[in-house]
């Protein structure tokens, strides 16, 4: 095994600060007085209803950000010397593996959010359009370069392997 990674996680709990406005918005609402939101003709019926669906709505923000993390801890990536493997799911698991010989194409791509917390997505391409994405990884150019090497067939530089060859992450 060349190396093991999963997804980085550290800056992922700032999502939690999503749903927040909702949940305050409907704190607000339900502490009101009577009749500041309220229309005189549908009485309390208004208030109650968008203090309901405030909260809701920072319910299933939340509930979404929580399965999205969950996901992401399930997943594992691992680089053998022949090829790279993906597993990921939390309710419906899947693992790939993709031969290098196989592999035309390494990608790797960072979005701002992933510039912010200082990781990448790698994406391994075959002949036929399949992919492997390792999602939120740390080291990404170092990475990519481990995984080309592998692919053509030359044993990885030191410099990149001796550094760091199974991910801290790999004990989560």
């Amino acid at each position: 095994m060349v190396f093991t990674d999963r997804p980085e996680l550290r800056f992922f709990n700032l999502l939690y600060l999503l749903p927040l406005p909702a949940i305050v918005i409907a704190v607000i609402i339900f502490f009101l007085p009577d009749g500041i939101i309220a229309d005189p003709i549908v009485e309390n019926g208004v208030k109650s209803a968008a203090g309901l669906s405030s909260a809701g709505v920072g319910l299933v923000l939340l509930l979404v950000i929580l399965y999205y993390q969950l996901s992401l801890k399930c997943a594992r990536y691992t680089v053998t010397d022949s090829h790279i493997e993906s597993q990921t799911g939390v309710l419906n698991k899947s693992t790939r593996r993709i031969p290098f010989n196989f592999v035309n194409d390494v990608t790797v791509k960072q979005n701002l959010f992933q510039s912010l917390a200082g990781t990448h997505s790698i994406t391994v391409t075959t002949s036929n359009g399949d992919s492997v994405v390792l999602e939120n990884v740390t080291e990404g150019q170092r990475k990519q370069e481990i995984i080309w090497e592998l692919v053509r067939g030359e044993a990885p530089d030191e410099s990149h392997v001796a550094v760091n060859p199974a991910s801290s992450h790999d004990t989560q």
